[in-house]
């Protein structure tokens, strides 16, 4: 192999060195764009929802939230919401401060909602 042979070889392989990472970094770039355009739209949609939709932060159902199976009977179901909604209650944190009042308020209406479902799927 002679000289220009092998300088030859040696700028095509920087070349497409390169070419190569100018290639990932544009295709990187435009997958970061594509992520951050999504995670625009899905907080302009969360935006859209109602409020009620946005307060419950979670998808849970309600035999998750009471920690009972779905096929509870009534009897079981009432035992389970008086022991969740005793533990969450906000008069048992009043005097916490506001941060846990809050929190409280908010898991009390999800044991309520969930207690007040399973009731109405029951009867």
């Amino acid at each position: 192999m002679t000289s220009n042979e092998v300088w030859v070889v040696i700028v095509l392989g920087l070349v497409g060195y390169w070419g190569t990472s100018a290639l990932i970094k544009f295709f990187k770039k435009e997958s970061e764009w594509t992520t951050n355009q999504q995670s625009k739209q899905n907080s302009y949609q969360k935006q859209d929802e109602p409020k009620q939709k946005q307060e419950s932060s979670t998808n849970k159902s309600w035999f998750e939230i009471l920690e009972v199976h779905p096929s509870a009977s009534l009897a079981d179901i009432k035992t389970a919401y008086k022991k969740k909604i005793s533990m969450y209650h906000p008069d048992k944190v009043s005097s916490m401060g506001p941060e846990f009042n809050e929190i409280a308020q908010k898991k009390s209406k999800e044991i309520n909602a969930a207690y007040d479902e399973a009731i109405r799927l029951k009867s």
